[in-house]
């Protein structure tokens, strides 16, 4: 019968029998038709797609009250039907309202380019229309030159091929309206994010931070206020090391005369720590613009007064996953933004080392991903609003993803942790703990590695021992405040760690294709393609099985005692430039001349003294500086740095500092390490938990952590 009379009269019977007739259809007020596009075949789920498109036509005259629209999931869905309304002569055609609500992400059909015009879309407080094809640039100008979309709140573009132009378009089209935005699997780079941080988040001058809680989180302060110049971290006696007595406490409330009921478009609110973060998902939007289940329907005047559509100065939810961002890039855009993101993703980001700092072993292909010496930008005192955070592993392990082509993945996991890591740990030792922001309660790790020699295992159950010592030492603070006292922070009560694919069933094959005796190091086979290699380093033992390798144990013992020749026997110091310079002599700062935007800066950059003594960061750092072309890019000391030894408030080469990274005494690892001598992380961060439990069951002394926690394979939701 459907074939006969057609999709069209289908879904007209359709509303007349679900819904009792056109009466009771005017009281719809949301179609979520996505569990509808899941667990069918292709070819119904093509019909039912179209089914959908025809029915959207009947937006006017049978749903008028329509609110909700989730539609996502049908590739042969036209939401273009929507624009061709059509009213049928039985039917009276009702007075619409505008929807508030349009979730289309995946379906299969290009949006025509007046689609945002159609009258009942103007109203819209969240749109979704990730994943469909065609440009988004021709719906850029709509919002630019009329008042349309005023009232959108919530955008979400994921996969949508946006470059840093039409990224730049998107932010003058919004500018400061949007609260959530989901840029995610994109084709942005680091020059978008500086539109993205003047156009999208309140000015650096209008911030969050202030001199308030500096006893507790310390305070920011500049000698440069330029783009690409980070601010300097004034520490109290307490907030380097995140001790204060008071840092569970959420902060007081704060009384004005007449206080905005949301802030301006250049005004930040923090928030006091305590309150849950806006949700911006699909099913908690349209369950507070239409009702839940079970709940009286919400008044349209009530509703436009929720928090959920209103401004609230600029972005405060933002998703970057899967872009072509680099870590100096991240870090720059975060140390700009006044402290105003309460939700923030980017699951991984390039790692790029200065030119001359790459390793000689390292093939011109190879990628590294991560961020080292980035954890202090999510402080309170950088990040005061912060709740929800995504982010690569590495900024609580300080392991960064290596990615060479003609290497077996468990290899590269193997080099990452043997010999890139210990120099990680040599120049940026500091790394996010819980305590770095107790008024974070969320935490995705992105991108683990599935298997691990040691090093990586016992940073992430570190990390879990220290989220136990966290959450009892919130309880013990609620216990001793009284009961007019002030109220204390949640903590961290969720954290997900997301794993890449198994790499084992790659050495089956290995297995399958050499004799077990014969060292994969052979000149017969390797797992480095053209790497260069040297064969003297394939001689030096492997790493202890204890996962802490000898090789940061060989650094810091050699690298704290000269070499022959290497120090000047007169003065103690090092026998080469810039220390032999004679505007260098008996001092530790050289007078540096930078210049930006044409204006020339004089700073003070740190060289050290020249004298090795027992910290062999410092040393290395003075070392490096032999070489001309590490003699650039000055930049702030961070709180890392300054963990590693660098004078605080000082600047110093970061070129030199990242040259640090580049591991000697190189070798290609065995089969005996790759079969042997990795260890499953998943299996052994269950066993940890398994004894954490049975600890906390016993009554006694224990590091078991009370909060969610999920483990999550890639491929899996």
């Amino acid at each position: 019968m459907i074939e006969r009379r057609g999709l069209g009269w289908f879904c007209d019977f359709f509303l007349k029998c679900a819904w009792k007739g056109p009466d009771v259809a005017g009281f719809v007020y949301s179609l979520d038709a996505r569990r509808f596009a899941t667990g069918y075949p292709d070819t119904s789920l093509m019909d039912r797609g179209r089914m959908v498109s025809v029915l959207l036509q009947y937006l006017e005259s049978r749903l008028p009250r329509l609110r909700c629209i989730l539609i996502d999931g049908y590739p042969s869905l036209d939401p273009n039907t929507m624009l061709r309304q059509r009213v049928p002569e039985q039917i009276p055609a009702w007075d619409s309202q505008g929807l508030l609500m349009l979730s289309m992400s995946h379906c299969g059909t290009e949006l025509s380019r007046n689609f945002l015009e159609y009258r009942r879309l103007k109203s819209l407080v969240y749109l979704d229309i990730s994943d469909m094809p065609g440009s988004l640039e021709p719906h850029l100008a709509f919002p630019l030159r009329s008042d349309s979309l005023s009232n959108l709140r919530i955008l979400k573009v994921r996969g949508r091929e946006i470059n840093d132009y039409t990224a730049l378009s998107l932010f003058e089209a919004f500018r400061k309206q949007l609260w959530s935005l989901d840029l995610s699997w994109n084709k942005l780079t680091d020059r978008s994010l500086r539109g993205l941080a003047v156009g999208c988040l309140p000015l650096r001058t209008s911030s969050t931070r202030g001199e308030a809680r500096f006893e507790v989180e310390g305070s920011l302060f500049y000698k440069l206020d330029v783009w690409d110049t980070p601010p300097f971290v004034r520490e109290s006696e307490w907030s380097a090391t995140f001790s204060h007595p008071h840092r569970y406490l959420a902060d007081a409330p704060v009384y004005t005369r007449d206080a905005p009921a949301t802030p301006s478009n250049d005004t930040c609110l923090r928030s006091d720590g305590r309150a849950k973060i806006r949700d911006d998902s699909a099913d908690s939007i349209k369950e507070r613009l239409s009702g839940a289940v079970g709940s009286p329907i919400p008044l349209v005047e009530e509703v436009h007064g929720l928090d959920i559509c209103q401004g609230h100065g600029g972005i405060t939810h933002l998703y970057l996953n899967g872009n072509r961002i680099s870590a100096s890039g991240l870090m720059k855009m975060l140390w700009n933004i006044p402290g105003t993101l309460e939700h923030f993703e980017c699951d991984s980001m390039s790692f790029q080392l200065s030119d001359g700092c790459l390793p000689d072993w390292l093939s011109k292909t190879a990628a590294l991903s991560g961020m080292l010496g980035a954890a202090h930008l999510f402080r309170p005192v950088f990040s005061s609003n912060l709740q929800v955070l995504r982010i690569h592993h590495s900024v609580v392990t300080q392991l960064l993803t290596l990615e060479a082509e003609n290497m077996l993945a468990m290899g590269n996991l193997w080099l990452a942790e043997t010999f890139l890591l210990p120099r990680a740990e040599l120049a940026y030792p500091q790394t996010f703990v819980p305590d770095m922001n107790p008024r974070l309660r969320s935490l995705t790790l992105t991108r683990i590695p599935r298997y691990s020699a040691g090093p990586l295992i016992a940073k992430l159950v570190d990390f879990l021992r220290l989220a136990a010592i966290q959450e009892r030492a919130i309880q013990e603070a609620r216990v001793a405040s009284s009961y007019r006292g002030p109220s204390t922070l949640p903590g961290l009560r969720h954290i997900r760690l997301e794993f890449e694919e198994d790499p084992s069933k790659e050495l089956s094959w290995v297995d399958e294709a050499l004799d077990s005796q014969v060292d994969l190091t052979a000149n017969d086979f390797s797992f480095f393609g053209e790497s260069s290699w040297t064969t003297s380093s394939q001689s030096k033992p492997p790493p202890s099985k204890s996962g802490q390798t000898t090789q940061s144990e060989k650094s810091a013992g050699s690298e704290t005692e000269p070499n022959s020749g290497e120090v000047d026997g007169s003065t103690g110091r090092l026998n080469h430039p810039p220390y032999t310079d004679a505007d260098a002599v008996d001092t530790e700062y050289l007078q540096k001349h930078v210049t930006w935007k044409g204006v020339r800066f004089l700073i003070s950059v740190w060289i050290g003294s020249g004298v090795l003594g027992a910290n062999a960061a410092i040393n290395n750092y003075m070392r490096l500086l032999r070489e001309p072309s590490l003699n650039a890019d000055p930049v702030p000391a961070s709180p890392c740095h300054v963990a590693a030894g660098v004078p605080p408030n000082a600047y110093i080469y970061r070129a030199a500092w990242e040259a640090m990274l580049a591991p000697v005494d190189m070798r290609v690892p065995t089969r005996e390490d790759l079969a042997t001598g990795m260890r499953d992380v998943v299996a052994a961060i269950k066993e940890y938990r398994r004894q954490t439990k049975a600890a906390a069951k016993a009554a006694g002394e224990h590091f078991h952590w009370s909060g969610h926690l999920e483990v999550v394979m890639k491929g899996q939701k």
